[in-house]
């Protein structure tokens, strides 16, 4: 019968153009389930609910084109009108931002944390796995059989733990040879002489950086190039244990054989002729020596502030020269002054 809409009477014939479209919409999806509930294939079945849902929004989306409430509300009839009311719609409505976990950002940083993780673990579990006994064994390589190449590298510095960081367990047999047990973060010595940071921060375990590499602590006092070996002691002086002669510190001698070698112990600091360098001043290369400097400084200072000091006398102990203005005589200046100022 007729239909009554907000802009009047109309007519049947219009009112029935909506409900045959949605009449065929019907019939349309009723034959795409029919077809996918008898059919006994998956593909078949997914093929069909497709086309009922393809069947379905054409059909729904004609009716809506050519009905009488969307021509009367956003205008003109047609598809035109139809398309003018939903962009009004989208535009009323405003954008909504996607969450966080949903940008292509957070994907990315989820993806290389994700595979950082994986990788770490796969490597130090199949590829890099920690060894079961730290003790070298078959110490001049007399034992048969098949056995790894032994690689016996002489240090715990840059070059050495750039060496155990990239040797193969799988392949070779790594020994570390130093009387260092510890890698030391050499640029941050400076920092370390005035207190800016302390001492265990610039330090690291090598057993804990590389737990597939066999560590010894020992000075290496003889290579044998012709033989193979190398004669090895523990050392008082440079040992990374107390200097105390106890019974606790019992280094015996002893000769081990190596594949190939390793040697990576760096280097001495350099005077380079000036006098009195050698005799009066303190040199920054290990992590004692940064100690000893903290310490100095310390009693300089405190020196300083006796009361009784004169003011010569107290002159004398404010005033700091650094020999050499390469990196660390730079840096070793600068944390003085921001100590002496500051």
């Amino acid at each position: 019968g007729p239909s009554i809409s907000n802009r009047g009477t109309i007519r049947s014939s219009q009112a029935r153009v909506p409900i045959m479209a949605f009449q065929r919409a019907f019939l349309a999806a009723r034959q795409a389930l029919t077809a996918a509930h008898t059919s006994k294939s998956r593909q078949y079945a997914a093929l069909s609910a497709g086309a009922l849902a393809r069947s379905f929004h054409k059909g729904c989306t004609k009716a809506c084109s050519q009905s009488v409430c969307c021509r009367g509300l956003a205008g003109p009839a047609g598809p035109a009108g139809a398309t003018t009311a939903a962009a009004g719609a989208g535009a009323g409505a405003g954008k909504k931002s996607k969450p966080f976990y949903r940008r292509a950002w957070f994907r990315a940083a989820f993806y290389i944390s994700g595979g950082a993780i994986v990788y770490s673990l796969v490597d130090c579990a199949v590829f890099h796995p920690p060894i079961e006994n730290e003790i070298v064994d078959d110490l001049l390589l007399q034992k048969g059989g098949v056995r790894k190449e032994r690689v016996i590298i002489l240090g715990t510095g840059w070059g050495a733990s750039a060496v155990m960081a990239r040797l193969d367990p799988l392949r070779y047999e790594v020994i570390c040879v130093s009387p260092r047990n510890y890698f030391l973060m050499t640029p941050l010595l400076p920092s370390v002489t005035v207190g800016t940071i302390e001492p265990r921060t610039v330090v690291e375990s090598i057993r804990a950086l590389y737990p597939w590499v066999k560590f010894v602590e020992a000075e290496c006092l003889e290579i044998d190039p012709k033989g193979r070996t190398i004669k090895v002691a523990g050392s008082v002086d440079l040992s990374s244990s107390r200097v105390t002669k106890d019974s606790a510190r019992a280094r015996p001698e002893f000769r081990v054989a190596f594949d190939k070698l390793v040697v990576a112990v760096g280097a001495q600091n350099n005077t380079f002729g000036v006098p009195g360098v050698e005799q009066h001043a303190h040199f920054l290369k290990e992590i004692t020596d940064a100690r000893r400097i903290r310490c100095a400084i310390s009693d300089a200072f405190e020196s300083a502030s006796n009361p009784g000091q004169t003011p010569e006398e107290r002159t004398r102990l404010l005033n700091f020269v650094v020999v050499g203005g390469g990196p660390t005589g730079v840096e070793t200046a600068a944390e003085l002054a921001d100590l002496l100022h500051e």
